[in-house]
Formats: C-alpha cells, structure tokens, sequence
C-alpha cells in the first residue's frame, strides 16, 4: 500500500516537478546568456 501511495503522490506533484525543472533550465540558460554578453 505504501507504494501506490508513493506513486500517487508522485504524480500528484509531478506538474510541480516539470514547473521548477523548466523554471530551473531558463534561470540557468538566461545566467549564461548573460554570462556570455
């Protein structure tokens, strides 16, 4: 049972994850743009 509680949860925050991983990638693409100029 714990791990269909797991799994749910996971998917439960997986917008979450997808939000902070894309938010993550353009903080770093737009620091080395920067970096770069």
């Amino acid at each position: 049972s714990f791990f269909i509680f797991h799994s749910s949860f996971s998917t439960l925050h997986s917008p979450f994850f997808i939000l902070h991983s894309s938010f993550f990638i353009f903080h770093f693409s737009f620091f080395s743009w920067s970096c770069m100029r």
